[in-house]
């Protein structure tokens, strides 16, 4: 029980070491713009940063692919702009604000985080997508709808009642980031991270997510996520950064960068 508490807590963007205090801000707009400065990251130990950058403006509009090989620091990135990852050094501001300052709650209402392998816990099927949020029963079809999460769960006679195992053990990877990428959904977030969201899926269901993102991703939303799929980049981003050792080597518009195979991007 410890565990799934645990896990919940994760997957609303509260992380379970941040404390909320009198001291929170809690504004009462929506995240417009995220400034990074002077950002370092480095595990304990380690001399070398996983990710060092020096500036980097997200703003309200922006449809931003984050490439880079294995190590760039991809996911280190985004889960800092999460709030999940506490910079070694610098800081990440949300209009303004430090998001270290902002009340964990207002960070859940506006920041969704899809992790590259998302973590099912034991419960029902309808459970683990909702990870106790107050979704209506028109949001939770409507997800459903949109993303044919129904394919999951269609042969089992408990419908969304599918008993879903501790790891969900018994889904296939696809099917597991497909319920991860429901959650997604279901918050509606201000602001989308998005970890390799189509990694683990054939291409019929990636064209779903693709279509399904340019369809529910509201018009002043912000969308970061880091893939390797260059279709998915071009498709989506109006905006590519390219990390390569934790540094950004390019960060232009997508109609500026050819991008190629093996994770290039050349102007």
């Amino acid at each position: 029980m410890k565990q799934s508490a645990t896990l919940v807590d994760s997957f609303l963007n509260i992380p379970v070491n941040r404390e909320i205090n009198e001291k929170s801000i809690f504004p009462h707009v929506k995240p417009k713009n995220l400034l990074v400065e002077s950002l370092e990251f480095a595990y304990e130990g380690s001399s070398t940063p996983q990710v060092s950058i020096e500036n980097i403006e997200f703003k309200s509009g922006d449809r931003v692919a984050i490439l880079g090989g294995i190590g760039s620091g991809k996911s280190t990135l985004l889960k800092m702009l999460a709030g999940l990852v506490k910079p070694t050094k610098g800081r990440i501001r949300i209009n303004g604000i430090d998001l270290w300052q902002l009340d964990p709650y207002f960070v859940s209402n506006h920041f969704s985080y899809l992790p590259q392998s998302p973590d099912l816990f034991r419960g029902s099927f309808k459970d683990n997508l909702i990870l106790g949020k107050n979704a209506s029963d028109s949001s939770l079809i409507d997800t459903i709808n949109t993303l044919s999460l129904e394919n999951i769960y269609e042969q089992n006679d408990k419908g969304l009642e599918m008993e879903i195992h501790e790891g969900g053990s018994g889904l296939s990877g696809g099917q597991k980031q497909m319920v991860g990428i429901g959650r997604v959904f279901i918050n509606s977030p201000t602001v989308w991270l998005l970890d390799e969201p189509t990694s683990s899926l054939d291409n019929r269901t990636q064209e779903v997510v693709a279509k399904a993102l340019k369809e529910k991703v509201k018009p002043n939303d912000i969308l970061i996520f880091a893939t390797h799929n260059l279709s998915l980049a071009k498709d989506l981003s109006n905006r590519v950064i390219v990390l390569e050792k934790g540094k950004v080597l390019k960060d232009a518009r997508a109609n500026q960068i050819e991008m190629r195979k093996k994770n290039a991007a050349v102007s």
